[in-house]
Order: C-alpha cells, then structure tokens, then sequence
C-alpha cells in the first residue's frame, strides 16, 4: 500500500492512455482522517456494548429466537453477539449501478456503458466521476451533492472543498480533491440477492481489504442527513424516503470503524425499528433464521422495501483499485438475465476474472409488500473464466439449462427452483469458509466457492 498525500500531487501525471487518474489506494491524509474518527469511535463503541448485551439478552430477542430459530434461543446474549458481530465482520460490501443509463444519471453514478469502454483504473467515487465527467454529480445542479457532502463534512469530518460555489455549495477544485473523498458502499447483512438493489441492478462486491480502511454509519448517510439535520418530512407510503428516524435513536451521533462499531449496531436496530415496526423481528429472523446467511441457502423471512434502505452503510476512505477492487459481481436476474446488457456484463466479467452471480431483486411493482429476496445462481460461463472455477463443482448439465434459460428466460425461482445444489450461492458466513476473503460464498451443499 502506498503512502503519499494526494494534496499537491498531480495524479494526471499517471493515467491511463484514457488519461484518467491513477489514484494510490489511500492517502496520507486519508488514513489520518480514519485514525482520528477511529479514536472518538472505541469510547462510543465501548460504551454501547452493554446495551447491545442488553438487547440480545431481552425477553423480546429470545422471544423471536425462539419463534424462528429454537437452537439459537438458548445462547447467552454474549454468544448471540459474538456470532451477529462475526456475521456483520464478513458481510459482503456492496456498491449497486443501474444498468439502464437514463436513470443512472437521475442517481448520478457510474453507468455500466463507461465502465465498459474505458477500462478504468478505479471505481471513482461520486464527486471524482462528476469532476472526470464520467456523470453529472456535483457539477452545479442545486441539489446534486447536497446530502453527500453535508454528511461527509458534518459527519465524517471531511473538509470543504475549496472550487467554486454552484449550486449551493462549493465543488472539488481539482481531482485530487475530489479523489480524498469516500466511495459508498452497503453492509449485506439480510443476505439480500442483489443486496440494495434500490441503487441499482448490478451490485459490485467490494474486496475485503477495504472493510479495514472505512467509516461505518447506522443508514444510508443521506437518508439521516435528510431526516435529522435538514428535517425533511417522512415519505408516505408507498415511498420511504427520507424515512420516520427517532433521530435521538444514534446518540452520539459518531461514525465508527471496522474495530469499533457497536455503537454503528445498536443504532442501526434502534433507528429501523423506530422508522419500520417489526425491524427487529425481520431483522433477527434474517440473521439467525432457517435458510439465514448463519443457517442455510435462502431465507424464509420476507422482507419489506424499506428493509431494502435498513443496511449499515460502509464508506471506504479510500480509493478502490482496478483490476482487484471488485471481488464479485450480482446482477438482477428480473432486468437483466437473457438480455444484451446481460451479455455484456458476462463480457466484462469474463474478461475481468470475476464471479458473476444471477440474483433475486426486490421488485418495484409491490412496494408494499413482502419478498423474499435472498436467492443467487452462479453463471456458469463466466465461472470457466476465473479461478473460482477450479474449486467449482457445476454439472455439465446445469450449463445446458442456464442456456436454454437465457433463450427463453422463465422466472427466477422456476430456474433456482431446477439448478443443482452447487448452482445455488449463499454470500459467505465466517463459519462456512475457512479464508472468507477469497469466496464469494458457499453452495447448498455446503461447499465453499474461492478464487
């Protein structure tokens, strides 16, 4: 890893034949951000323990344990914690694009058409694509960067940047700026299929290094900044943001980090419950339940589309790399499988060396109502591709299937529903791996899928 401060640097001078920026992976002044905020979070951390014991001890907690997971209910609340805090330790980090352009530009993100042609040598953050002009982020819209830079310079402690002011705040005078600022990703603690395929349709699995080089808040940072400091009235039904937070529910209102994070836990269950009642309920179930990520291959707790926006939210101080920086990739299987954006998606991936996985999605057209949205495919022709494929055990059959199924797609759980034991992906649980930093997860039969 290298160790030099962007600020003062002109990283133009490495760039790619595209002439996009070659960042270093984190800078000097990043890590020292991240040490700072890491000292604040080990009191809070440490002070919110008790209270997370408390939880997990209650009446309540037991009472759902022993609803949906009997074995479970008998454990002293200092193993529930231990096992929830391994589950949350190698949970995967998610960052979602939109496949269709038109409305990745409404969120202002990566589109997949760049990421194709360009080859480039980072997942950018926001403000870097904006500045690179790779999106409309940050480029003087009102309202374009307004919750993002509120929350990184009001809750991670970022400078202001120092450009010019446009549309209603000042934007980053260089990309080294630009570059300094954190890349958002989601915690996939639910086990999600396509994990917050609200963002998007495609969801890039973040490399589990940066886990260590990142800040840790309860929610989606725009979704508290919209709720708790510009005070925005709650959505209604059926939208769910900003969402009904008891703001007082994150109190101190701390980042934390990778090493110190109860305080990011116990204000993650309280904030959800308090916006969406019966949280904890769907919460436990899907952590501990039959077919959880703890227990077996696809949960049997539904789940409601503000569960969708319940994630802890994971922001690596850091710049992430290419090639190496995405681990795997899941893509819906409701927008995208048999299609030609799915086909160069497969392309990518193959020529990335990547996993690609067909996922279940939470689907728009019942937003009020509960899902079950856990379940993933492998794709048979990009595994040839990589080396997860030698520790790969698919059938010769299950490639005949996946391809009929792709010239006449049938509905995704009729295709789970006929894959092979092996075809069938759960993410990763620190107890199903021995190296869970190099699998993209474990089949139903148990038998882990690595690089």
């Amino acid at each position: 890893m290298m160790n030099h401060l962007f600020l003062g640097l002109s990283v133009a001078a490495m760039s790619t034949p595209q002439d996009f920026p070659v960042p270093v992976q984190q800078t000097t002044f990043q890590k020292t951000l991240l040490a700072n905020i890491s000292l604040h979070a080990a009191t809070a951390s440490t002070q919110a323990k008790p209270q997370l014991l408390e939880l997990f001890g209650s009446g309540e907690v037991k009472g759902i344990l022993k609803s949906c997971c009997p074995t479970y209910a008998q454990l002293p609340a200092e193993k529930l914690l231990e096992l929830f805090d391994a589950l949350v330790s190698t949970a995967e980090l998610t960052h979602n694009i939109n496949s269709n352009t038109s409305e990745n530009k409404e969120w202002n993100d990566l589109s997949l058409d760049e990421l194709y042609k360009d080859n480039l040598p980072a997942m950018y953050n926001l403000w870097a694509l904006g500045y690179l002009n790779l999106s409309h982020f940050g480029q003087g819209e009102k309202g374009s960067g307004q919750f993002e830079n509120i929350a990184e310079t009001k809750l991670m402690n970022f400078p202001n940047f120092t450009g010019k002011f446009a549309g209603g705040l000042n934007l980053p005078a260089n990309v080294e700026e630009a570059l300094s600022r954190p890349y958002y990703t989601t915690l996939n603690i639910f086990g999600m299929g396509t994990a917050a395929n609200m963002f998007g349709d495609v969801a890039f699995v973040i490399n589990d290094l940066y886990r260590d080089l990142s800040l840790f808040a309860p929610s989606d940072t725009g979704a508290w900044v919209a709720a708790c400091i510009l005070k925005y009235p709650p959505a209604k039904p059926p939208h769910f943001f900003p969402p009904a937070f008891d703001c007082s529910k994150w109190a101190p209102t701390l980042v934390g980090s990778n090493d110190d994070k109860y305080h990011i836990l116990l204000a993650n269950i309280r904030l959800w419950e308090s916006a969406s009642p019966g949280f904890l309920e769907r919460f436990i179930s899907r952590a501990f339940g039959p077919g959880s990520i703890a227990d077996g291959v696809r949960s049997t707790t539904p789940v409601k589309a503000s569960d969708i926006l319940s994630f802890i939210e994971v922001d690596p101080v850091a710049n992430v790399l290419m090639p190496g920086g995405v681990k795997f990739v899941v893509a819906a299987y409701s927008t995208l499988f048999g299609t030609s954006k799915g086909h160069q998606l497969q392309s990518w991936a193959s020529k990335s060396g990547v996993v690609l996985l067909w996922g279940d999605s939470f689907e728009e057209s019942d937003p009020m109502g509960s899902q079950l949205v856990s379940g993933r495919l492998v794709d048979p022709l990009v595994l040839m591709h990589t080396t997860a494929s030698r520790n790969a055990s698919l059938p010769s059959d299950y490639t005949t299937l996946f391809n009929k199924a792709w010239a006449s797609p049938t509905s995704f759980d009729d295709l789970f529903n006929m894959s092979p034991a092996s075809a069938k992906v759960r993410p990763v649980a620190p107890w199903h791996c021995s190296e869970p930093s190099k699998c993209i997860g474990s089949d139903m039969n148990q038998h882990c899928i690595c690089y």
